[in-house]
């Protein structure tokens, strides 16, 4: 499971923000949107960061999954905004209208944009995901008293399988040198 020190942060990167733009203006209107199309920016910036720890192939993005990483599963990345720095007791959810996508795995992050940073929170199979999160119907307050925004299952950070660990130092070490081509300072 995901304890504070698994979480990873990577610092947002102008480039890989350029490279979400891209891929999120070529993406039609999202149906049942819960930030009516403002979160799609954020999403596709979770996507390249998870990518970017789990490895493998983004090319085959299609609806019912993101990319397959290095051990050929099928990540639907889920990401959420926000204005802390991620912990253990957040939450993370899937919306009840997505529970029909067909991956392997959900894999999740969060996105501070004012801290400048992405955080790559882990995953759980598909199967795993719905036999631990709980349903929350739109308008209900969960166990950490927000109100959810629309059908949905949620979990805490803490119950996720940790990231994989084996792409970090390559991760950093891309973010670190493109900082450093651009700006001559590094991170």
């Amino acid at each position: 499971m995901t304890d504070v020190n698994k979480i990873i942060a990577l610092p947002l990167d102008a480039y890989l923000i350029q490279k979400a733009k891209e891929r999120a203006a070529e993406m039609p209107p999202l149906k049942n949107s819960i930030l009516n199309g403002k979160g799609v920016l954020a999403g596709k910036v979770g996507e390249i960061y998870n990518h970017l720890i789990y490895g493998g192939d983004d090319s085959k993005n299609c609806w019912d999954f993101d990319f397959i990483d290095d051990d050929g599963k099928k990540n639907e990345v889920k990401t959420r905004q926000t204005e802390k720095y991620a912990a253990c007791h957040h939450h993370m959810g899937v919306a009840g209208s997505n529970s029909t996508q067909k991956c392997d795995r959900y894999s999740f992050a969060m996105i501070n944009w004012g801290l400048g940073l992405v955080f790559v929170l882990g995953h759980l199979s598909e199967k795993q995901f719905y036999n631990k999160a709980r349903f929350y119907k739109k308008g209900a307050k969960d166990e950490l008293g927000y109100f959810s925004k629309c059908d949905e299952y949620k979990l805490l950070v803490s119950e996720l399988i940790a990231p994989p660990t084996h792409n970090i130092k390559k991760a950093r070490a891309e973010l670190a040198a493109r900082a450093y081509f651009l700006t001559g300072r590094g991170l």
